[in-house]
């Protein structure tokens, strides 16, 4: 549609790239700020001492450790994560608590601090929003498949504000 010399559609077409890249951006900001922000240690040390956080109590019985897993969390998830991420270990699931054999208590508390159980919001997986229009802008990005925003942010503890 053409007003004098503004091209109405073409116009509406840049403005919602100009949107799309924008939140682009903003999202992969919050994504990299997000290895912080929206992860949680198994662990939490606190001047030398262990204190509970995904994992809420702990004990020893001979080479095997007991961990109790806060509610709402996958023990299966965790037990993945400190296989790949502590050498000499070896975790599994039973009764629904984590058992580790490999390293004493006072060895592993430290090293579970140092692991991060990331939050499962994806933000990065909202810079797919594609508004599934071709823009005349030359631009290499594009999205390239559409996301439902809503169903994405449901469930997030945290929202991001801002404006473009």
């Amino acid at each position: 549609m053409n007003f004098g010399n503004i091209n109405v559609a073409k116009t509406e077409r840049r403005s919602r790239y100009a949107l799309s890249v924008a939140i682009s951006v903003l999202l992969t900001a919050i994504t990299s700020l997000g290895q912080s922000a929206f992860a949680e240690h198994l662990v939490k040390m606190d001047a030398g001492q262990a204190q509970a956080s995904i994992l809420t109590s702990w004990s020893q019985k001979g080479s095997k450790s007991t961990f109790t897993v806060r509610d709402g969390e996958d023990p299966r998830e965790i037990v993945e994560l400190i296989n790949e991420e502590i050498s000499g270990v070896k975790a599994k699931v039973r009764a629904g608590k984590i058992q580790i054999k490999g390293k004493p208590l006072s060895e592993l508390l430290p090293l579970l601090a140092e692991i991060n159980l990331e939050e499962e919001e994806d933000f990065g997986a909202l810079a797919s929003v594609s508004f599934d229009t071709d823009f005349d802008s030359g631009s290499s990005l594009r999205a390239k498949k559409v996301a439902d925003v809503k169903k994405l942010l449901s469930d997030a503890k945290t929202v991001a504000i801002g404006k473009v």
